[in-house]
């Protein structure tokens, strides 16, 4: 059974579990959350392990779906008092001028006074992102050749002006990368190789709005991820023999720059 049977069979499983009532409720509180939708190309090399993978040109593609965690830095309420009690907006409506007889003359002035508004908007905001990529193009060793497979990945990102048309963001990247249709020619013939392993990295990136509800950005990232017990089997019935060049850890680290499209989800605040 395949890995995305696996997860299938187990929302299959788990949806009886919800009571009629409680569906969409749950639905509801899952995707109220959801914030974007991201779309990415991506383009990468390695910065290590590239005695191995050295003639390495990645190209891919990734998809994410990212969940609002709310403030980090929220703007001072108490600021926004004090803001209001220094300065009021006040326009001039109209001038009334009463005269009672020769020598007495009243005038009366009439503003209109407007409150001071206050912006609660906040610095820098979180967002939690989960999605898969997947980037071909590994060259190297052996005549080595193959794909690095995501799922699922993850990430932290801190988005400072989240409410400015440019928004500057760092983030954290941790998730599951697997070899997928990796090959290599040993002294037995054409081998293939299996393995997985948890990777973790940075990355940097800008994001410039379009429209309410679109967004474009390009990130760069540094991916850090080591494949070590990886299974190696021959393309005949005999036993792999493996290169000494790949019986070592197989160091896939990469440096990749991402631009995407962005689809964004307004929601009511409550």
């Amino acid at each position: 059974m395949t890995r995305k049977s696996v997860v299938l069979t187990f929302v299959l499983g788990l949806a009886p579990a919800i009571a009629p009532g409680q569906g969409l409720g749950f639905l509801d509180k899952v995707f109220s959350n959801v914030s974007d939708v991201n779309a990415t190309r991506l383009f990468g090399k390695p910065y290590a392990g590239r005695g191995v993978i050295a003639g390495s040109r990645l190209t891919g593609l990734g998809i994410e779906v990212t969940f609002d965690a709310g403030a980090i830095v929220p703007r001072s309420q108490r600021a926004c008092r004090n803001a209001a009690v220094r300065s009021r907006d006040s326009t001039l409506q109209e001038i009334r001028v009463r005269y009672e007889g020769k020598e007495v003359r009243e005038s009366t002035l009439v503003y209109a006074i407007r409150p001071h508004e206050c912006d609660a908007r906040s610095w820098l905001d979180a967002e939690l992102g989960f999605g898969y990529t997947q980037m071909q193009g590994l060259r190297g060793v052996s005549a080595i050749q193959g794909s690095i497979e995501e799922l699922p990945a993850a990430s932290l990102y801190v988005v400072s002006f989240p409410d400015s048309p440019i928004q500057p963001y760092v983030g954290l990247i941790t998730g599951l990368a697997q070899l997928k249709d990796v090959r290599a020619m040993g002294d037995s013939g054409l081998i293939s190789a299996a393995g997985s392993t948890f990777e973790y990295g940075a990355l940097l990136g800008l994001g410039v709005t379009v429209t309410d509800r679109a967004a474009l950005f390009v990130e760069i990232s540094w991916v850090a991820r080591q494949f070590e017990g990886i299974t190696w089997t021959a393309s005949g019935s005999g036993p792999a023999v493996v290169p000494a060049a790949l019986q070592t850890p197989l160091r896939l680290s990469t440096r990749t720059i991402a631009v995407g499209g962005q689809i964004r989800f307004v929601h009511d605040k409550e």
